[in-house]
C-alpha cells in the first residue's frame, strides 16, 4: 500500500507528464512521427529535428512509458494508434490549448477566490484561436458524435429537422444528417464559431444546414423543430445561464418534439462514482467566469420546469464518460 508521502509526492510531480508531452509536440517530435507514417528510427527524428540524439532517445521512451509511443523491430518507434484515430493537421496546437490553461491551474487558490473579469473561454470563442480548439474538439468526440447519432436515431426515429445549438464545429449535425437522408439542421453558435463551421463542413451537409451566428443564451428561435441538441455547452455557464439555454432549446422544439442534452458524467447522487468528471468541472471553474459541469440530476430539474416529460439518462461510452439526457417537449411553460 502507498504512503502518503509517497503518494503526495507523486501527485505533486503529476505535471511532468504534460511537460513531456507539450515538449515533444513544440520540437516537432509526434509531427514528425506522425508524418512518417510508420516506424521511425530515433537517430532519424534526431537528425530530421536537429537536435541532441540522447535527449531525443529520453524524449522517446518517455513517450513509450506514457504508452503514446511503442517500440518497433530494429528500434524503431511509431505512435500507438487504434481504429478510428485520426490525429489531424491541427492535432499538436490543438492540445497546446492545455499548456496554456497551466496559469489557472497552478494559481487555483487564487481563481477560486476572485474569478477573472475576463476568462480563458471568452478569449479562445471569440478569436481565431477557435480553430485549433474546435479541431480538437472535434477529435475528442469523433467516435462519441456517431455514438449519439446512433442513439438518437434509435430512441426517435427519423427526423426531419434538428437544431443543433452551440455545435459549431459541426460533427454532431454531420452524423446525425448521415443516418437521416431527408433531415435539415441549423447550427447556431458564436460567430467566430459559425466561420469554423462555414469553412469545414462538407458541401452535402453544408447544402442541408443553415448557420446561424447568436448566442445560445439570447436567441428567440421558433421554428418548432423535431429535435434540438445541446452538446458540450452547459458546464461553460452559471447555473441561471443554463437553465436560459435549456429554456430556449425547449421553446425551440415543437410539441411532442425531443431535447437531447449532451454532457459529460456527473452524478451528484453518488459523488463516490469514479465516472464523475470532477477534474473537468474544476477545469470549467477556472476557464470560465461562471461555469461548472452541471450534474445529471440539475439537468433533470430544468427540463421538467420548461414542460419536457419522459426523461431518460443515457450511458455513452467513450473515452470520457459521458450521458445523453433525452426528453419530450410536453407541453409550454
Amino acid at each position: 500500500m502507498i504512503t502518503l508521502q509517497a503518494n503526495v509526492e507523486r501527485l505533486a510531480t503529476a505535471y511532468r507528464s504534460s511537460c513531456i508531452l507539450f515538449g515533444a509536440i513544440e520540437l516537432g517530435l509526434l509531427e514528425e512521427i506522425i508524418n512518417q507514417k510508420g516506424p521511425v528510427a530515433i537517430t532519424d527524428l534526431a537528425g530530421t529535428l536537429n537536435l541532441d540524439p540522447h535527449k531525443v532517445q529520453t524524449l522517446v521512451h518517455c513517450l513509450i512509458q506514457m504508452e503514446l509511443l511503442k517500440q518497433a523491430k530494429n528500434g524503431k518507434v511509431e505512435l500507438i494508434l487504434k481504429e478510428g484515430d485520426l490525429p489531424g493537421h491541427s492535432f499538436g496546437q490543438g492540445v497546446l490549448n492545455y499548456k496554456h490553461e497551466f496559469e489557472e491551474w497552478i494559481n487555483l487558490a487564487e481563481q477560486v477566490k476572485a474569478p477573472p473579469v475576463q476568462s480563458r473561454e471568452d478569449e479562445v470563442f471569440n478569436s481565431e484561436q477557435i480553430t485549433a480548439y474546435l479541431e480538437m474538439v472535434k477529435l475528442s468526440n469523433f467516435d462519441r458524435a456517431k455514438e449519439v447519432a446512433d442513439l438518437l436515431t434509435r430512441e426517435i426515429g427519423p427526423i426531419d429537422t434538428v437544431l443543433d445549438i452551440g455545435g459549431g464545429h459541426g460533427l454532431y449535425t454531420q452524423r446525425l444528417l448521415e443516418q437521416n437522408s431527408k433531415a435539415c439542421a441549423c447550427i447556431l453558435d458564436l460567430p467566430a464559431a459559425i466561420g469554423y463551421a462555414e469553412s469545414t463542413l462538407n458541401e452535402q451537409v453544408k447544402s442541408r444546414t443553415k448557420l446561424i451566428k447568436n448566442d445560445a443564451r439570447a436567441h428567440n428561435t421558433r421554428e418548432d423543430f423535431d429535435l434540438t441538441m445541446i452538446n458540450d455547452l452547459l458546464h461553460s455557464f452559471s447555473a441561471e445561464e443554463k437553465f436560459l439555454i435549456i429554456q430556449n432549446g425547449v421553446r425551440a422544439t415543437k410539441l411532442g418534439g425531443w431535447i437531447c442534452i449532451g454532457k459529460y458524467q456527473m452524478d451528484a447522487d453518488h459523488p463516490e462514482n469514479q465516472d464523475n468528471n470532477l477534474f473537468f468541472s474544476l477545469k470549467m471553474i477556472l476557464n470560465s467566469k461562471n461555469g461548472y459541469l452541471e450534474s445529471n440530476q440539475e439537468v433533470i430539474e430544468m427540463l421538467e420546469k420548461c414542460g419536457v416529460g419522459s426523461i431518460s439518462i443515457k450511458i455513452i461510452k467513450s473515452s470520457i464518460p459521458s450521458v445523453v439526457i433525452l426528453g419530450r417537449v410536453e407541453e409550454r411553460k
